[in-house]
C-alpha cells in the first residue's frame, strides 16, 4: 500500500507529505435524533485528539434519503473531490460536478485554480478510514458486513462455514490464508451498482479501513 501510493510516488520528499484519515460515527442529539458526523484530519500528530478532528459535515439522520444513497453519495462526492485537491496540493480547476471555475462559476476559486496549496508544495496522503461496523457499511457499501454470513472485508471469515469461522481467532486459523488482495478488490467494488465516492480517494486501499479503538477494544471487551 505504501509503496505504491500514488501521492508518495510522485512527492518522494516525506516532509511534505501530510497523511491524513478519515472518521465518521452517529452521535445523539436531543429527543434521540442521530446526527452523523465525518471528521478528518492528520495522523501524524502530537497534540490532544480534539484538535485534530476537523468537522467536515454533520447530517441529521433522520433527513437521509438512503435509497440508492442519494443523499450521501453527494455529501462523500464532495469530501472526496475536496481530498483529491489536497492530495493533488493545487487548488481544484473543477467543482465536485466537473464543472470548470470561471469568471462567473465561483470567480474565488477561478483565481486560485491550479495553484499550489502551499508555497513548499506540501500534499495530503490517504492514510486511513475509521468507524463502527454501522458507518463502514453504510459509507462503503461494503458486502461485508456484521448482519451478513461473510463478515470481514479483510478476509473470507463466515458465520456458517466451519474451517472460516468468524469466532476462531487462532493464530492457525484458516481464514488467515483468505486474505483480500486491493487490485481485485477494488476492481469488484467499483463494478457494483452502487459505488461510494470515498473509492476514489488518492491511495485508498482496503487494508486502511479500520474499525475504530473505542469499538474494538472498549465496547468490544
Amino acid at each position: 500500500w505504501y509503496q505504491s501510493h500514488p501521492v508518495i510516488q510522485e512527492q518522494p520528499d516525506p516532509r511534505l507529505r501530510i497523511p491524513f484519515g478519515l472518521h465518521g460515527d452517529d452521535a445523539g442529539m436531543m429527543a434521540n435524533q442521530g446526527v452523523l458526523v465525518v471528521t478528518w484530519g492528520p495522523t501524524a500528530w502530537r497534540q490532544p485528539t480534539l484538535d485534530s478532528r476537523l468537522v467536515f459535515g454533520m447530517v441529521r439522520t433522520a433527513q437521509v434519503i438512503t435509497e440508492e444513497m442519494k443523499t450521501m453519495k453527494v455529501f462523500y462526492k464532495v469530501l472526496q473531490w475536496s481530498l483529491e485537491a489536497l492530495s493533488n496540493g493545487r487548488h481544484p480547476t473543477h467543482d465536485h460536478e466537473d464543472i470548470q471555475f470561471s469568471r462567473t462559476h465561483h470567480p474565488a476559486r477561478w483565481q486560485k485554480a491550479g495553484q499550489l496549496l502551499t508555497p513548499e508544495g506540501h500534499r495530503g496522503c490517504f492514510s486511513e478510514m475509521r468507524g463502527d461496523w454501522k458507518y463502514l457499511h453504510e459509507a462503503l457499501v461494503l458486502l461485508e458486513h456484521f448482519n451478513a454470513l461473510q463478515v470481514c472485508h479483510f478476509c473470507r471469515a463466515h458465520k456458517k462455514i466451519r474451517r472460516n469461522l468468524y469466532t476462531d481467532y487462532s493464530q492457525t486459523a484458516h481464514h488467515r490464508q483468505t486474505l483480500v488482495e486491493n487490485r481485485s478488490w477494488m476492481r469488484m467494488m467499483l463494478a457494483a451498482v452502487l459505488v461510494s465516492p470515498l473509492l476514489l480517494i488518492p491511495g485508498f486501499h482496503v487494508w486502511r479501513i479500520f474499525y475504530d479503538i473505542m469499538h474494538t477494544l472498549d465496547l468490544g471487551i
